[in-house]
């Protein structure tokens, strides 16, 4: 069964599908939540596992987590990788769910009232379309006032000191 998982995700519909449409980091949480059953644990467990494909491509890494003693003591040479640590009665595809066509089309009808289409020419009809009129502006017309200030305020008590790398009070 190991080296079943270990031809999976070596395969070419695995690299296709996961490898070629997503970052490095993305791949390495994907693979450690399909091969070893977990989400990484810090953004360093990330960061050194994409430095693990990077410098041994993709089999290297696949051929590091399934020879793991991670992978061996949680799951041996017979047992699927499953998700480990998992919240009670929580779906095993909460954050990355792949949804089949007839899930995805499922949720697709009841997000959508279907009618008769007479019924929405009637409602198209009856919006009332107002042409907007365009107004020609000149720029000479704006008056911008003077902003400047002709005295200092007296109650800035702050002063920038070249020599300090902050305002000096």
């Amino acid at each position: 069964m190991r080296d079943f998982i270990r031809g999976l995700a070596k395969s070419e519909t695995f690299r296709r599908s996961v490898v070629d449409t997503n970052s490095n980091y993305r791949v390495v949480e994907l693979c450690l939540k399909r091969l070893l059953g977990r989400a990484p644990y810090s953004e360093a467990e990330k960061i050194a596992w994409s430095i693990e494909i990077a410098t041994k491509g993709l089999p290297g890494f696949v051929d590091e987590l399934i020879d793991s003693e991670e992978y061996q003591t949680s799951f041996g040479d017979m047992t699927v990788p499953f998700q480990r640590r998992r919240y009670k009665d929580r779906p095993t595809n909460l954050v990355t769910p792949r949804y089949s066509d007839y899930w995805r089309d499922r949720q697709e009808e009841s997000r959508y009232k279907w009618g008769d289409i007479n019924n929405f020419r009637e409602l198209a009809r009856s919006i009332q379309v107002r042409q907007v009129q365009q107004v020609q502006v000149s720029t000479a017309n704006i008056s911008i006032p003077d902003m400047t200030r002709s005295e200092k305020p007296k109650d800035a008590l702050a002063s920038i000191s070249s020599t300090a790398s902050f305002p000096v009070r």
